[in-house]
């Protein structure tokens, strides 16, 4: 699948030239229109100026002269900005704050000292959900150990990321089965001492053949299938936790 990241607006706001400059670069070479600012001045004017031409707005929270926070209120009160995408950059999330989050209704959250290597993974996923790869629950990126097994054959490789509802397993060495393979899936949560045992279908695939995407590595997306309702709440309590 093509991505048309020309044609989508987003706005970097980051008190660290160093890190706001590095996330542009990331974005901007990607393809994506990329307006960074320094400070939550300067992302106010930006966002009362354009923000009906402005498709994400990705915040560290920690912005000088006026609040993030403060910010993403004025926004929403904007009808313009009721639907605004945000992802936010922290490196602390209490219960407190995930809360006013989502009462202003952020849905994407990421932690900043992990943000940057799959940053682009990240905006992808908010501005390109496919049927197929559709963020219906809380995603988080993480190298786990993951076996699985297509009938009597094992192989051993790694998670990228997990959700509730499934996800993509790293395959490298050899090609992916096909779309439609049924798998059996082992893997453990460093939150629990219990193994996770599931079947899961390959929905999608991330090679060559397929269209590759230069925010995935080489690999394949799955889903669960009848996911064990203990194991599906230790799945969510490991991918909300920062």
């Amino acid at each position: 699948m093509r991505l048309d990241r020309a044609a989508k607006h987003l706005v970097v706001a980051d008190d660290s030239a160093a890190y706001r400059s590095v996330l542009e670069k990331v974005l901007s070479d990607a393809g994506y229109r990329v307006s960074p600012v320094s400070d939550g001045e300067a992302l106010l004017e930006k966002l009362t100026a354009e923000l009906p031409s402005i498709d994400l707005l990705v915040l560290e929270l920690n912005l000088a002269r006026v609040r993030a926070i403060d910010v993403l209120r004025k926004v929403r009160e904007d009808p313009a900005g009721r639907g605004l995408p945000v992802l936010v950059m922290t490196d602390f999330l209490s219960e407190h704050l995930k809360q006013v989050l989502a009462d202003l209704g952020v849905e994407h959250c990421v932690n900043k000292y992990h943000a940057l290597r799959n940053m682009l993974y990240q905006v992808d996923a908010i501005l390109f959900a496919t049927d197929d790869n559709q963020r219906r629950s809380l995603r988080r990126l993480s190298n786990l150990p993951v076996n699985y097994w297509v009938g009597e054959d094992l192989h051993l490789q790694y998670c990228f990321d997990l959700s509730a509802d499934g996800m993509f397993i790293i395959v490298t060495e050899d090609a992916p089965p096909p779309v439609g393979t049924r798998l059996a899936l082992r893997f453990w949560l460093p939150s629990s001492d219990k193994l996770v045992a599931t079947p899961a279908n390959v929905v999608w695939l991330n090679t060559p053949g397929e269209g590759l995407r230069i925010s995935h590595p080489p690999g394949m997306g799955v889903r669960f299938v009848d996911l064990d309702p203990e194991d599906r709440r230790l799945i969510e309590g490991f991918v909300a936790s920062l």
